[in-house]
């Protein structure tokens, strides 16, 4: 299993370093504001890396598009168990942009039209993924509608194998650390990384991202995370759809608001003794921490250099 590398946290942590206002700095001081924060978690995920053996599992999931006769069979899953949180994501990410490829590259004809629509039999996902995580055995589709308007080519159905769907109506029953709630929530970060190859090939809306990419939820599930283990947020605030601090639906006006105040909690109860230079190296720890990042003890005047570095 492969641990996030030393020069990928060498690289951000640096980044990070040349936007604050101390003397060590390479630029001036840049705001804490929301670009920031989705710039500091877009540089985490893109900092981090699978494995050439992860990759090779992660292949298991996409075979059926490659070869008809290598469709995992019912019994046959992916174990997550073993996992770290951030390989989980970068697991789901290599799986569904491997799918997005080979969905462009086998229609060359009319490539916005392939769908891959699990509520009908005839076009649903042709791989989809059998996974068990923690004792939780569930299966991940790509539930992809391709028609030229679509904004969203991370969708996917999380099926459960008892079929009791998880719902963002209420909070009932629902724990954070519950293996199918962890799944989804993992889920729902690495569907915003999702590009779907043949817009982003053809000049197609939104370059083919995602229409809620530059919202991070990895950062918003880290700090409710812990704003609910402290009992600083109630959970069914940051679960239930229409709630304060809920990131996962609505308009992206209402996700955006919802982030704007869990940032602003956050700050209020975890950061406000801190100066600017503390609360970016405070959220980066706060991601690392929550994805299980293993980060080795780097000297503070070898990773405050940026001098040998292009950041």
């Amino acid at each position: 299993m492969e641990v996030a590398s030393f020069g990928n946290v060498y690289i951000v942590r640096n980044w990070i370093r040349s936007h604050c206002a101390c003397g060590y700095c390479t630029t001036k001081n840049v705001k804490l504001d929301r670009d920031f924060l989705g710039e500091l978690e877009k540089r985490f995920w893109e900092g981090l890396e699978l494995s050439l053996n992860a990759k090779m599992e992660a292949e298991k999931a996409v075979r059926k598009i490659f070869d008809p006769q290598l469709k995992m069979g019912p019994s046959e899953r992916i174990v997550f168990s073993h996992m770290k949180k951030w390989e989980i994501v970068k697991h789901l990410d290599y799986v569904q942009q491997k799918k997005h490829d080979a969905r462009y590259t086998s229609n060359q004809a009319n490539p916005y039209k392939t769908s891959f629509d699990n509520y009908d039999p005839s076009k649903g996902d042709p791989s989809p993924e059998n996974i068990h995580y923690k004792g939780e055995a569930c299966t991940i589709y790509l539930n992809y509608d391709g028609n030229t308007k679509t904004e969203q080519p991370g969708n996917v159905y999380f099926k459960r194998i008892d079929n009791k769907q998880l719902s963002y109506d209420n909070a009932d029953k629902i724990k954070l650390d519950m293996p199918g709630v962890e799944l989804l929530l993992l889920i729902e970060i690495s569907r915003r990384h999702a590009i779907d190859t043949c817009r982003r090939n053809n000049n197609g809306p939104l370059n083919g991202s995602d229409k809620f990419c530059d919202l991070p939820v990895g950062l918003g599930l880290a700090m409710a995370n812990e704003l609910i283990s402290a009992g600083k947020i109630d959970l069914s605030d940051f679960w239930t759809k229409n709630k304060m601090y809920h990131l996962y639906t609505g308009l992206k006006d209402q996700r955006e608001k919802a982030f704007e105040k869990l940032y602003e909690k956050f700050q209020e109860c975890e950061m406000r003794d801190l100066s600017d230079t503390e609360k970016k190296i405070r959220l980066l720890g706060l991601l690392e921490s929550y994805f299980e990042v293993e980060v080795k003890q780097v000297e503070e005047d070898l990773w405050i250099s940026t001098a040998q570095l292009s950041v």
